[in-house]
């Protein structure tokens, strides 16, 4: 295990430890929190051989991805927790904006899109040791393998399974790439978009992130400021960057089966989503019960 530390906008060295192969970060960050209930670290690997992902699915690892998991302990109703997949995926998208990304769109209700393709996605454990903590969990494609560029898709498509088929994966890399190419940037260097990609980096981008956003919340429901629910102060930063808001999806159980087909028309303070069926009728889904597909 490698120790991280480095100095940001938050006081002293940031608690970050890397470890280069885990069988599952979640794992280690949990066990950590059982044992220490005033750890707020932040684990980072580039490999996981047993990932956790949302509804008990396995997160696809492959040379090129960054994996992040993050002890919080936000003092909060918790009932509250719900907000925190939603408040996670802003705070990645702070990050994205940092780098110079702004058409990286939120895919409700744990993805980040990016042309139709999966960059990555967040996913939120809760437990208790002396209070309540959540592990928020990030998931990112960074870049393709030189080696074996299609080992990541093949990875992914090889564990189809009757449910929908995942999307294929976008790379940050390319991100960075597209982003230079559309400001004309001369400047712009690929060791500049390598630099960028330095899991260090990305790392303590995420660790200020996440505790800033984390931090703003808790404050505001301390000062009784979101009374209405989890994510009533964020939800318009979320719902405007919405992927396929207005468009037609299925609603999708975890084991695949359509439940609903409709217009995605809403997102309430609660992270739940509205569908509007044919015939106009309203139809709600939570994140926990359901993902959506476009058509």
């Amino acid at each position: 295990m490698e120790l991280i530390s480095s100095h940001g906008t938050l006081a002293g060295d940031l608690p970050i430890e890397f470890l280069s192969q885990v069988d599952s970060l979640p794992a280690v960050a949990k066990e950590v929190a059982r044992q220490n209930p005033q750890a707020q670290t932040m684990f980072v690997s580039n490999l996981q051989t047993q990932g956790s992902a949302r509804m008990g699915r396995l997160w696809q690892s492959a040379s090129g991805c960054f994996h992040v998991v993050m002890i919080v302990r936000p003092q909060v109703p918790m009932p509250y927790f719900n907000g925190l997949s939603i408040l996670c995926s802003l705070a990645v998208l702070d990050v994205f904006e940092q780098l110079g990304l702004t058409d990286i769109a939120p895919k409700w209700p744990n993805d980040f899109t990016h042309n139709g393709k999966k960059l990555g996605s967040v996913f939120v454990d809760a437990g208790y040791a002396d209070g309540m903590f959540a592990l928020c969990g990030v998931h990112l494609n960074l870049t393709r393998d030189p080696a074996s560029p299609n080992e990541l898709a093949k990875r992914i498509a090889s564990t189809y399974d009757g449910t929908p088929h995942p999307f294929e994966p976008a790379f940050l890399g390319d991100c960075l790439e597209d982003c230079r190419v559309a400001r004309d940037d001369a400047h712009s260097t690929s060791a500049d978009i390598n630099a960028t990609l330095d899991i260090r980096r990305l790392a303590e981008l995420l660790y200020q992130a996440l505790a800033a956003r984390v931090s703003a919340w808790e404050d505001a429901i301390q000062q009784k400021k979101s009374l209405a629910g989890p994510i009533a102060l964020f939800l318009h930063e979320y719902y405007d960057r919405m992927d396929l808001l207005g468009a037609k999806v299925q609603a999708l159980a975890p084991d695949g089966r359509v439940q609903q087909t409709g217009i995605l028309a809403g997102l309430d303070v609660w992270g739940r989503i509205t569908l509007l069926d044919e015939k106009g009728a309203e139809h709600e889904f939570a994140p926990e019960q359901t993902s959506i597909r476009a058509l």
